[in-house]
């Protein structure tokens, strides 16, 4: 707006000098004072006018370029489509792509766009390596969960159930697989960064807390700078219902796991879902802290004194 009315006032004060020039030349050349006056109005109005054509015209040729730019966007985009339309692939999926992009809420510098120029990446190079007849998927399943692990800002809060084989535990043999390594690195490198990371452990039963296994666990996961905790069922306030696990990043979007057993003693995990509404993602908050809280230490002689101090508490 400013500089709009910089403009209009250099209008007015070019057109105003034009006008006093030719007032100015009339008189020297000892015209009537109603031909100078006449003059002097005449060609400053001229001036004013010359001024607005040039201005239209430098309008119009900046237009033009857009409409020019915006019409060689769309014949790319049309293009691109073409291009799909004659080969294999339906066009309805990639319209909805962009569509649904376009409905997302997207904040600056909010986890949930992170997730999603993540995924697009993905897909992106996902798509080149197919070009290139070869195509590599690091992570498998767990693409979503090392993705919010590398763009948390502020936390991560996680629950792992440990259980016997056939439990239809979420993390059955997680913890001994080859995913485990680089999502603690992962981890690791977002505690570097400032992220605060903290993880529950469940055990299935009061007695595994002091299996080797456990041990194993907690020492990895300690060795990476997470803050972990025990929670033994017998202080669950409903023990006889198992927490779901989830893992609740800036607490903005909880990453939840669906498992179920198999016949031969074997669990999977069946379903992964990302949960961003705000009711269910507090409900999740909640919930941690309060097994936060009524957890125990991790350190050995901590875990076994809190422990100890929890059973006394209940006799």
């Amino acid at each position: 707006m400013a500089n709009a009315g910089w403009k209009v006032l250099l209008k007015i004060l070019i057109t105003g000098a034009t006008g006093a020039v030719a007032y100015l030349l009339t008189n020297l050349t000892h015209q009537p004072q109603i031909w100078s006056l006449t003059m002097s109005v005449f060609i400053g109005g001229v001036a004013l006018v010359v001024q607005f054509l040039v201005d239209v015209d430098s309008r119009m040729a900046a237009l033009s370029a857009h409409v020019d730019r915006r019409f060689l966007e769309v014949n790319q985009a049309t293009g691109l489509f073409g291009q799909l339309e004659a080969g294999a692939l339906r066009v309805d999926p990639m319209v909805a792509l962009v569509q649904q992009a376009a409905r997302i809420d997207l904040a600056k510098n909010s986890l949930r766009t992170k997730l999603v120029q993540s995924e697009l990446q993905a897909m992106s190079e996902f798509f080149e390596q197919i070009v290139d007849l070869r195509a590599e998927y690091p992570g498998a399943e767990h693409d979503w969960l090392f993705a919010l692990v590398q763009n948390a800002a502020t936390s991560v809060k996680a629950t792992s159930t440990i259980a016997p084989k056939g439990t239809a535990s979420v993390d059955e043999g997680f913890w001994t697989g080859a995913e485990a390594v680089p999502y603690l690195a992962h981890q690791k490198e977002a505690v570097r960064r400032g992220v605060q990371v903290r993880r529950i452990f469940l055990p299935h039963e009061d007695s595994l807390v002091d299996s080797p296994a456990v041990h194993s666990v907690v020492q990895d996961n300690t060795a990476a700078g997470v803050e972990v905790r025990i929670l033994l069922p017998s202080r669950l306030k409903t023990p006889s219902v198992r927490p779901v696990d989830f893992v609740l990043f800036d607490d903005e979007i909880s990453y939840e796991l669906s498992s179920a057993s198999l016949p031969g003693g074997r669990s999977i995990v069946y379903r992964t879902a990302l949960e961003l509404r705000s009711a269910l993602v507090h409900h999740r908050k909640t919930q941690f802290e309060e097994m936060w809280n009524a957890a125990a230490p991790s350190s050995p002689d901590r875990r076994r004194r809190g422990l100890l101090s929890g059973r006394r508490s209940r006799q």
